[in-house]
């Protein structure tokens, strides 16, 4: 009777000794999700890629993965068994790029006959890989004779993402030289072709828009509240190059620019991102101010309308006076901060602009 007592005693020991080894040597099965890849430079973490574990629990925090660079890397993962008894696991992850640059470019780009205009200047390339991306122009041009030739930008990454963007370049007669002194607020010679002359009143921040009338640029057809800023010029220029969108100083953004002068451009008042629902409506409230670096900012509506109806080459003359010529200043809307819209222009046309509703 003692013999089996002590033969049933061992055998419990025996199957508690058995059960703890089999359990101790269990690694735990870690269960993966189907998409094992990850887009270059985005914020991932270990956890997205794994849906569950099989006898185990994960022991390794929810840490970000390193997607700075393209190919393979291999994530670890620490999981224990039901004795606690820790196991390591390896991920394979690829790291890809399947988004295509972005070409932020000039949608039409003017010159004159037997001048070569830099094509490649006001184009830069955006590429979520960070690589330093250059675009190409394609399409058969020639600076010595006039028209408009339609071409294309060109930009490819590393993985052979491409993106291409359309733009004409226009190439003018020449035409007769004007001195500058003829573009004065009291004479202003029509020239074919260009319907309207633009004077921006630096001091007041007011752009006044004047078409033709009795053989002048005379008749006052649009006033627009604007904001200028301490190197905004003096003086008369020629429209150069329009965009949709096109990056600001500072990592911004503005809507349908046209360039006056240099870096001095018509613009929006300027977005966080290249995003109509990004609006800096802190700085949508001082329309009317000098508040830009030098820039003229408008409202949504009113860049729009100088992109839409006056053609490159349209002659602005920016100026100090303490004259109104007559109008009452314009004014634009104030936007609340508490209000759920505040980042979108209420002038901008777009169906989806929540203040159209």
């Amino acid at each position: 009777m003692k013999n089996k007592f002590i033969i049933s005693i061992v055998i419990i020991f025996l199957i508690l000794v058995g059960s703890f080894l089999y359990f101790y040597f269990q690694s735990p099965v870690l269960k993966l999700k189907d998409d094992l890849s990850a887009e270059i430079n985005t914020d991932r973490k270990i956890y997205e890629y794994i849906s569950g574990v099989e006898k185990g629990l994960i022991v390794t925090k929810n840490y970000k993965i390193d997607t700075t660079k393209l190919g393979y890397i291999e994530a670890k993962v620490k999981v224990k068994n039901v004795v606690k008894r820790n196991f390591l696991k390896k991920i394979k992850i690829l790291v890809k790029d399947t988004v295509s640059p972005s070409i932020l470019a000039p949608e039409a780009i003017t010159t004159i006959v037997g001048t070569e205009a830099d094509l490649l200047k006001d184009v830069s390339v955006i590429d979520n890989s960070n690589e330093d991306i250059k675009a190409s122009v394609v399409g058969n041009y020639d600076f010595n004779t006039a028209g408009s030739y339609n071409l294309k930008y060109v930009a490819e990454d590393s993985s052979h993402n491409k993106s291409e963007k359309d733009f004409v370049l226009i190439v003018n007669k020449k035409q007769a030289a004007y001195k500058k002194t003829v573009y004065s607020s009291e004479s202003k010679i029509v020239r074919e072709g260009f319907p309207y002359y633009i004077k921006i009143n630096r001091k007041l921040n007011v752009v006044y828009v004047y078409a033709v009338e009795g053989g002048e640029y005379k008749k006052l057809v649009k006033v627009f509240v604007c904001s200028t800023g301490a190197q905004t010029p003096l003086g008369v220029y020629a429209t150069q190059n329009k965009y949709v969108w096109r990056l600001l100083v500072g990592d911004s953004y503005g809507q349908y620019a046209t360039r006056i002068t240099g870096h001095i451009l018509f613009h929006s008042v300027p977005y966080a991102r290249q995003t109509k629902d990004s609006l800096k409506y802190h700085l949508y409230n001082r329309l009317g101010s000098k508040d830009s670096l030098g820039c003229v900012r408008l409202t949504v509506a009113d860049a729009k309308w100088i992109y839409d109806n006056c053609p490159l080459g349209t002659k602005v003359e920016i100026y100090d006076s303490d004259d109104l010529g007559g109008v009452d200043k314009p004014s634009a809307q104030k936007i609340d901060a508490n209000d759920s819209r505040r980042n979108w222009d209420p002038t901008d046309p777009d169906p989806d602009n929540p203040w159209n509703n």
